[in-house]
This record gives C-alpha cells, structure tokens and sequence, in this order.
C-alpha cells in the first residue's frame, strides 16, 4: 500500500470518530498550493472529557503541537473549561517542495483534573491527527504559431510549451471564431517544448489574438482547463 493510500485511509478513520480530546474538524484555505505558498490551517479543538470515575472539573497545560514540512509550532491553550476552541495556523511551503499530497501532524495534549472523593486527580491525555495539504506544482503553458501570418486551409506549425509542472493528457483546441481541422491536438505528456502541424479553418492575422483551449492533469492527477492568447 502506498504512503497516499495509507494517509487517505487514516483521514478517513479521523473523520468517522469524534474524539473526547482532541480535533472536532479543520480547514485549509485552499484546496491546493503551489511551492513557495502560505497555507492557513483552522484548527477547531474539542476540549471534552469524561473520565471513568469521579467528577471532571477543568483542563490544564493543554499544548497543540503543529510538525508540517520541516517546521514546528506549538501553541499554548493552558486552563480550559470550554467546550471549544480554535486555532489559525500558518504553514508555510518550501520553495523546493515537489508536487504531492503532505500530512500535516496536529497533535493536541494535557491534563483533565477530576474530582472523587473529595479529593482531586489528574489524567494525561495525548491525540494526535494527520491533515492532507496537497501541493501542485502548476503547469505554465504557452502556445503559439511559429509564422506571424497564418493561411486559412494551410498547414501550419506551432510551438507548444511548458515551463512549469509536468501536464499529462494535453489536449488544445482553437475557441470563439476559429477551430483547427483536426479538432483537436492531443499530446501525452507535456515537459518543454514541442512542435507541431494543425490545419486551420479561419483565415486569421496576427498570432497573438488567437485563444487556445486548453484541458490537462497536472502531477498529482487533477483536470484543468484554461484558454490562453
């Protein structure tokens, strides 16, 4: 079973128990990132205890403790009754960071003081939970006709490029008023520059007035879809 399948499968079991102590949900402000990127990470605690016998009277020292990439934080909630409490955090993104889906360690820690017998007591409490950040680095694609002029029925050549993230399953097309005899130009798997001839069925002047539709996945798997001059 790969690292993937194994995260999805803890956020799953995460997501079907609510824990006494710990995280109640979250929230990223994003659904995706690019390297580089600030994340903001919304952390809503339940602070809830029953313990097996006596009376719960109040939390103490309670930590959240946030490990993501190379980077820790650790936030001090201390003394608590509340049923609730929420933390923002930033996560910021290494400009090195391949595309790929991260987990992002919260843990949450401390003391449920509890009465019974007239006196009081303590319990540890310790949970931790495991959030998915996914980072994409996009694709930054450019097309264009090799001529300044093109001829409407002529082959004519144009220049694919990206210099951005991999982009799998390119498919581009002309929009609006023009179209390519073909249809469409179908490329496997886009990373650099590329070449190639397409028919067109509009007479047009100036390349830089043409929209290319263009469909795509990125590295992590995800559809796209753009139109750019």
């Amino acid at each position: 079973m790969n690292d993937m399948k194994k995260l999805f499968i803890v956020l799953f079991l995460i997501a079907g128990v609510v824990n006494a102590f710990g995280i109640s949900s979250y929230s990223l402000d994003k659904a995706s990132y690019s390297p580089g990127d600030k994340a903001t990470l919304t952390i809503n605690l339940d602070l809830s205890y029953t313990p097996s016998s006596g009376t719960f009277l109040r939390f103490k020292d309670v930590v959240v403790e946030v490990y993501s990439f190379n980077d820790y934080k650790s936030y001090y909630v201390g003394t608590s009754t509340s049923a609730s409490n929420s933390l923002s955090v930033p996560i910021f993104i290494p400009e090195e960071a391949g595309s790929s889906v991260y987990g992002v360690s919260v843990k949450v820690s401390g003391t449920a003081v509890i009465a019974e017998n007239a006196k009081t007591k303590t319990d540890s409490l310790s949970t931790q939970s495991i959030v998915a950040l996914k980072v994409v680095k996009k694709p930054k694609i450019s097309v264009e006709f090799v001529k300044n002029e093109v001829m409407e029925g002529e082959k004519e050549e144009i220049k694919i490029c990206n210099y951005g993230g991999k982009a799998r399953e390119v498919e581009i097309s002309l929009t609006g008023n023009y179209s390519l005899k073909e249809g469409r130009l179908f490329v496997d798997n886009l990373d650099g520059c590329i070449k190639r001839n397409v028919t067109i069925e509009s007479s047009l002047e100036g390349k830089q007035s043409i929209p290319f539709s263009l469909k795509y996945k990125d590295e992590v798997g995800d559809e796209k879809e753009e139109v750019i001059y």
